[in-house]
């Protein structure tokens, strides 16, 4: 029994190993399997983290890079601008700089010239005294006796030479008035320049000559040598400086000294020594003062506007005002009151789900957002809304055809038609809804540089401003324009129509040019290119048949 016993003792030790051996070989498997598992999983999540890593690092680079350029683009395109500036007020300091310096140069000029002008004036006050002495001083005891003057012992009073000097004075005076006028006020004239002239030339020759000459005279021996007898000769006198050019008035002709003419009694005039004073006196203000402006020419008329004038013209037909029924605004504003709040709620409701949408998007992508996979494609995003609107614009357009038709709904429908009315109503919603708003969110996306949570608060607040603001506008716009739709498809073609303004509605230029129109055939467009209201955003007009 004990020899018994031991061997099913040692069998059941043998069993025993045998089944610890195969456990724990299947336990070492297991665990080999799971450690291959872990490490294989560990590598995937390692490859995949990097990756990852490398793609924001790129990512971020390519902002950098993006941020970096954009700022030397600025920065070249400020210190242009500067350089363009600088420039161009170098160019007007040194164009301030020529002025100035040409205006100091032509005063300085005049100012020798008036100087030089001064003296010789003054010179000629000596010589005119002197004259006045010798004449006085010669005078004959008889009138009938000729007066013999010995011009060898003063050659100045020689009164060719004293003339001519005179006049030569008087031109050298005009030039300077002239001068001094065109230095203040260029292509101007001078008052009364050439009355003044004659005047001083006048007044002298009467003062050389006062006693008449017999016509008897007869010239004495060895008068052929006198130096009276040769021509004035040429003395220096002051160079008047021309300062803008050769635009000069023409000089006054030298007067002929008549020696055989009697002398004459004449009314008082100023004597040369007053008139010379003045000049001397006058400052360029006085002169400016005296400047004559320039008259305007008389316009002729052309011979074409003659030839207009001279056409028969036709008569305009008469425009015929429409008579504005409020009842018929009252009646549309009535109907279209409940259904623009329906409008309005499904159109917010529209919104709010694409705003949730393009948030619930941002929120899921870690990588840079394209406009493309932000928003749906334009036709898509357009019928969205245009189908929420459809049931809403048909009642619309009913209710405006009810407004001139008293015919059955039934019979209605057939002429105002869904096609027919989406047609119009669809682009209409495109643009005034769709379009604007996709712009607005491609901007924020351009705004925010990849940054989601920029975009995100973007995108917030355009969709805020269009269901807060906008919405109502629009949806007033589109009921409107369904109303008018739906009264033009129910009428014939060719109906006389007219086109009446809403007397509570907005003024508008285009309003009033249709409605001057008059009677309009149905099918026909008005001055503005519509065949029915509305013309422009917020319009309130409507069609309505003559006689109504």
């Amino acid at each position: 029994m004990l020899t018994v016993a031991r061997e099913a003792a040692q069998q059941m030790r043998l069993r025993a190993a045998e089944s610890a051996e195969r456990l724990v070989r299947e336990a070492s498997a297991d665990a080999s399997r799971m450690r291959q598992d872990a490490e294989l999983e560990a590598a995937r999540r390692q490859n995949d983290a990097a990756a990852d890593v490398e793609a924001e690092i790129e990512l971020a680079k390519q902002q950098g890079r993006d941020m970096v350029n954009e700022a030397r683009e600025y920065r070249e395109k400020v210190l242009s601008e500067l350089a363009r500036r600088r420039e161009l007020a170098r160019q007007q300091i040194e164009q301030l700089i020529h002025n100035r310096d040409r205006l100091v140069s032509a005063f300085d000029r005049a100012r020798n010239a008036a100087d030089d002008v001064v003296g010789d004036l003054a010179e000629f006050d000596d010589l005119s005294q002197e004259i006045a002495r010798a004449a006085a001083s010669v005078a004959p005891s008889d009138p009938t006796e000729p007066v013999i003057f010995d011009h060898t012992k003063d050659p100045e009073a020689i009164p060719q030479r004293s003339t001519s000097m005179v006049s030569e004075e008087a031109v050298v005076a005009d030039e300077v008035v002239e001068v001094v006028e065109e230095t203040i006020v260029v292509e101007e004239s001078v008052v009364a320049e050439d009355a003044v002239v004659e005047e001083v030339v006048e007044e002298v020759v009467v003062e050389v000559d006062p006693t008449p000459v017999s016509p008897k005279r007869e010239t004495p021996a060895g008068m052929s040598d006198h130096p009276s007898t040769d021509p004035p000769a040429e003395e220096h006198f002051a160079t008047v400086v021309q300062l803008f050019g050769n635009s000069r008035k023409s000089k006054v002709d030298q007067p002929e000294v008549k020696s055989v003419a009697p002398a004459v009694k004449k009314p008082q005039k100023k004597s040369a020594d007053d008139l010379f004073a003045k000049l001397r006196q006058s400052t360029t203000s006085e002169v400016a003062n005296n400047v004559k402006k320039p008259a305007l020419a008389a316009v002729t008329p052309s011979s074409k506007n003659d030839e207009k004038e001279s056409r028969p013209v036709k008569p305009k037909a008469k425009v015929v005002v429409p008579k504005v029924d409020k009842k018929m605004f009252e009646q549309r504003d009535d109907v279209l009151a409940p259904l623009k709040v329906q409008m309005v709620r499904k159109v917010k409701r529209v919104l709010a789900d694409e705003e949730n949408a393009m948030l619930t998007y941002l929120q899921g992508k870690k990588s840079v957002v394209a406009l493309e996979t932000l928003l749906p494609a334009a036709d898509t995003h357009a019928q969205q809304h245009i189908e929420a609107l459809t049931e809403d614009v048909m009642t619309a357009a009913m209710a405006g055809a009810k407004s001139l038709s008293p015919s059955l709904k039934a019979d209605l429908r057939k002429r105002v038609t869904n096609t027919a009315v989406m047609q119009v109503l669809s682009k209409n919603i495109d643009e005034t809804i769709v379009r604007p708003l996709r712009e607005r969110i491609q901007r924020g996306v351009e705004q925010s540089n990849g940054d989601r949570d920029e975009m995100a608060s973007l995108l917030r607040s355009v969709f805020r401003e269009w269901k807060m603001q906008r919405v109502e506008q629009f949806v007033a716009d589109i009921a409107v324009l369904a109303y008018s739709r739906g009264a033009y498809l129910t009428l014939d073609q060719g109906t006389k129509m007219c086109w009446m303004v809403d007397p509570n509605g907005p003024s508008c230029a285009d309003a009033e040019d249709n409605s001057l129109a008059g009677a309009t055939a149905l099918g026909d467009n008005y001055p503005t290119g519509h065949q029915h209201p509305t013309a422009h955003a917020g319009c309130r007009c409507l069609l309505a048949p003559i006689g109504e």
